[in-house]
């Protein structure tokens, strides 16, 4: 854009004018400071540092962090992690420490204006490296953006204090809505005699080992078959952001693994205890590979959306992770599984869990979807 499309008021002006790089190093074992500041600390879309480590944490110099400055993680900026500082600390040096050049721009603003698109994009744009791009300061400070006028900047600011405090309730809503979720679950769990999978006569069925492909033209729609590894399945169900497939004639090689409507899947090496509930209108052919299990309800004693809604309560995962043996790489054998113990609730009692479960979950996700538009205004924030 050049400065006669700009929007009056708004100027272009170099990163490298409105804030400054602070490149200060210390050694953990010879500060006095109490916290460190690491990249798994901050959270993508949030200026708020919510945890922290302390210098015992680490060795190796790291960057000192005032009070008010911003920390900007330069390495894999896809990741929007950038925070101020609450307090004196010291911080990774993946991160770059910055504060606003207060002759040309409200201090306040430069932090919410490394939120944006724009920002965001130009920093992966001229981020350097493979497998972990970084932007260097030199690239960074020449980079030119549109940078709206001080009286506007303020505007800006204001606004963007109140949706922050409305992110701040619906993340305070969000964990109540958790706690309260939890304490009405385990009421229902409590109050019954706990039985056995393996005597509810729940079959348990291990994955197959098979070689899968990307999808190509070469399978036809009634030629190939989905084949479910461990990434496919998380905390929130089944996730097909990255398939593969078998062909037709593997499917007939394989002897378990199958899906059929209704079935559980439940990750049993790595991470534990994620669960899937399998519906044939997702997939109409689809199996599951090694490093997982299918729980099949076959008993009218136990119905399959009630076993998949407890296993995901926190009561059955704290449960089903207790029980995986091996520190570098958990598992959970069948005979581990059959043994997992779940309420003995009445068929009445069983569907008036889940549906408790879902007005949760319903809840969760109306409050997160205002969160994403929150954060959308705040990502929005500095582009034209």
């Amino acid at each position: 854009m050049t400065k006669q499309q700009l929007p009056k008021g708004w100027e272009m002006v170099k990163f490298g004018d409105i804030a400054k790089h602070i490149s200060k190093r210390v050694e953990p074992s010879e500060t006095d400071l109490e916290i460190y500041v690491g990249l798994e600390h901050l959270d993508p879309d949030s200026l708020k540092i919510k945890r922290h480590g302390v210098p015992g944490d680490v060795e190796g110099q790291k960057l000192l962090v005032k009070k008010g400055q911003i920390i900007f993680c330069k390495r894999r900026a896809y990741q929007r992690k950038v925070a101020v500082a609450d307090w004196d600390c010291i911080c990774s040096t993946d991160a770059m420490i910055l504060e606003a050049n207060p002759d040309n721009v409200i201090p306040e603003f430069l932090p919410f204006f490394m939120q944006s698109d724009e920002f965001v994009n130009r920093v992966i744009a001229h981020s350097e490296g493979s497998l972990s791009p970084r932007i260097k300061w030199k690239i960074l400070a020449e980079q030119e953006f549109e940078i709206p006028c001080l009286e506007q900047q303020n505007k800006i600011v204001i606004a963007s204090r109140k949706a922050s405090i409305v992110v701040e309730s619906i993340e305070q809503a969000l964990l109540s809505l958790e706690k309260l979720k939890n304490q009405s679950l385990n009421n229902y769990c409590i109050s019954y005699a706990p039985k056995k999978l393996k005597d509810f006569g729940v079959s348990l069925i291990d994955g197959d080992r098979g070689k899968a492909y990307p999808k190509t033209k070469d399978f036809k729609d009634d030629g190939y078959c989905l084949f479910l590894n461990a990434k496919n399945v998380t905390q929130v169900g089944f996730i097909f952001k990255e398939k593969q497939f078998i062909g037709k004639e593997q499917d007939k090689m394989l002897r378990k693994g199958k899906l059929i409507e209704g079935d559980i899947v439940i990750t049993t090496r790595g991470t534990v205890g994620n669960v899937g509930l399998y519906c044939s209108c997702q997939f109409k052919h689809v199996r599951i590979n090694s490093g997982m299990a299918i729980l099949r309800c076959n008993d009218s004693e136990l119905n399959n959306t009630f076993l998949y809604d407890f296993l995901r309560t926190k009561l059955a995962r704290s449960l089903i992770v207790s029980k995986a043996f091996g520190s570098a790489q958990p598992q959970l054998t069948l005979k581990i599984l059959e043994n997992i113990e779940v309420p003995y609730l009445p068929s009445h009692k069983q569907i008036e869990f889940s549906n408790l479960y879902k007005k949760f979950d319903d809840i969760k996700q109306t409050l997160l979807a205002k969160k994403r538009n929150v954060f959308s205004f705040l990502k929005s924030i500095g582009n034209v």
